[in-house]
């Protein structure tokens, strides 16, 4: 596996895609727990997208720093360079600068539910390997968004009952007709 930090726009659909809809706040937890109230939560705003957009920006540059600055990783450039990397040498400090630099820039297109889907993946993929992304806010940030992806595919109940599904047209499972039980 290798990472790389995603370019700008990239991170600039995804927060167009959370901006798209006003009615459909997107919004999550600072910190993964507690209540959900003004103290934490956070949300999407044209106001607030340049420093969501380098929240992002943080953790994607921190796995890939994570990835090859530390030995036995699939890719590794040796001592000289990660001892660089951790005291935040040339190319580390080059893509800092990347992160503080960023500001977002409305791309005027918004992805469709299933580009959204694949562009939370790939910054997903890059941004997993240092050891706080499955509790960083940047995690959430990416669940928010795909939560809001699948609300635009589907509005049917969030849980079934008899009543929603006697609602609902019959259907004869192709698993049925092929004689499965």
């Amino acid at each position: 596996m290798s990472a790389w930090v995603v370019d700008s726009t990239h991170i600039d659909v995804l927060l167009a895609f959370g901006l798209s809809d006003p009615s459909e706040k997107l919004r999550w937890l600072i910190d993964g727990e507690g209540p959900w109230d003004a103290a934490n939560v956070r949300e999407l705003t044209y106001g607030t997208a340049t420093a969501v957009g380098r929240t992002l920006f943080q953790d994607n540059i921190a796995s890939v720093c994570f990835r090859y600055s530390t030995p036995g990783r699939t890719i590794y450039y040796g001592e000289e360079a990660a001892a660089e990397m951790e005291a935040g040498g040339s190319d580390t400090a080059d893509l800092y600068e990347a992160e503080l630099a960023y500001t977002f820039t409305d791309p005027n297109y918004v992805l469709t539910p299933g580009e959204l889907f694949k562009a939370v993946a790939c910054l997903d993929y890059q941004s997993c390997e240092h050891d706080g992304w499955a509790s960083s806010e940047s995690r959430r940030i990416l669940d928010a968004l795909n939560s809001k992806a699948m609300a635009k595919l589907y509005s049917g109940p969030w849980g079934w009952s008899k009543a929603d599904l006697a609602a609902k047209p019959k259907q004869i499972s192709l698993y049925r007709l092929a004689g499965g039980e």
